[in-house]
Formats: C-alpha cells, structure tokens, sequence
C-alpha cells in the first residue's frame, strides 16, 4: 500500500484527482454508483453535525440547478430539516462531476425567523437573513468545495 493510499482516500474524477486527507474526512456509505460520500471529521463552533459532502460522478444536470444561484457554479438552499436548526446545502458544478455539502447549524441570535418547525422552502427574504446571519460558515464551505474537491 502506498503511502497515499495510507494517508488519503482517492477519487478519480473527469480531469482530476480528489485526494482527502484521512485525518480530517471519514468514508461514509455510498447507496449509488454514481455518487461518493465523505464526512468532516470536525466540525464548527455552529454545526449541529459534522458537515457531509457527496461527489456526484456525473455532470450537473439543470434540475440539480435549484436553489439561490450565487455565481455561474453554485447554488444554495436553506431549509428548516430539524426544528429549531437551519440546514444549508451548497451545490457546485464542477464540469464534468459536481459536489453537494449539506450542513446543518445550531441557531443564531440574529437568525430572526421561526425555524421551531420543518420548512423545505424558505421565502426569499428568509433566506437573506438566514444567508447573513450564516455568511461566514457558507464562505468557510464554498473555500473547502472549491480548494478540496
């Protein structure tokens, strides 16, 4: 086994290699073939769960496009999943494979919307809000996304 092998685990993708580092990603179940998934090992002072990133082996398909576009690759969607969290999961085309993170986030003072009861849709000004009361933590995702995968 080589050292790589040791230290990593190793997605061949369409014109690239993924290599993650073992000591901060686990292996997680993959139900399909055509998807990978992989889990943060740590987590931030405001995630609920580690953060969970699926590889999708296939090119982006328009309805995967959903969401807020934030640029001509990603998309966002917030949603209320577990009462009293805010879910927010982050799409980003990649070309020839695109990544999908979802991550779930304790509460925030300056939330300021009723997140007490499952929402799988958020109004757009509740997802302004959301979106700035979690700016940092979304950035932080985006940067992993773009740099990792």
């Amino acid at each position: 086994m080589s050292l790589a092998e040791e230290e990593y685990f190793v997605l061949n993708v369409p014109n690239k290699v993924i290599e993650l580092p073992k000591s901060n990603w686990s292996k997680l179940d993959d139900p399909s073939g055509y998807a990978k998934n992989y889990g943060e090992k740590a987590k931030s002072e405001w995630h609920e769960f580690n953060r969970v990133v699926t590889v999708f082996l296939t090119p982006m398909s328009i309805d995967r496009r959903v969401g807020l576009k934030i640029s001509e690759y990603e998309y966002l969607d917030f949603l209320v999943v577990h009462p009293g969290l805010v879910t927010v999961q982050t799409r980003m085309d990649k070309g020839k494979y695109w990544v999908l993170c979802r991550e779930t986030f304790k509460p925030k003072k300056t939330v300021g919307i009723d997140i007490s009861k499952y929402k799988p849709y958020l109004s757009n000004e509740e997802i302004k809000i959301v979106w700035s009361a979690y700016v940092e933590e979304i950035d932080e995702t985006r940067k992993i996304l773009n740099l990792e995968f």
